[in-house]
């Protein structure tokens, strides 16, 4: 709830949004599989097809502010750190924005 709130106060709908587990047909389907942590990159690489493993990798890797760094678990925290994990998610896509019009 506090996740959705910060950032339908930034302007981003969140209605119909949910999350779901990374499924077997995910790695073949999507050209980049992003994950937050070091702990889940390290569990998506023990099921991934070795062919599809360059598809893996920290959102932050595209990050300019942030580059490689793990986002944070905001839930233990207060308010401020749900926008700073908005913060670092903001710059990591637009990293990726950037990387991809290229």
């Amino acid at each position: 709830m506090r996740a959705q709130a910060a950032a339908e106060h930034r302007g981003y709908v969140m209605e119909g949004m949910h999350a779901r587990q990374v499924t077997m047909d995910d790695f073949e389907t999507f050209n980049f599989i992003l994950v937050m942590d070091k702990g889940n990159l390290a569990i998506l690489k023990k099921v991934c097809p070795l062919e599809s493993l360059h598809k893996l990798t920290l959102v932050t890797q595209f990050s300019s502010n942030y580059p490689g760094w793990e986002i944070p678990d905001p839930y233990s925290g207060d308010s401020l750190a749900f926008e700073r994990v908005l913060d670092m998610l903001e710059d990591a896509v637009e990293g990726l924005i950037k990387r991809l019009s290229q």
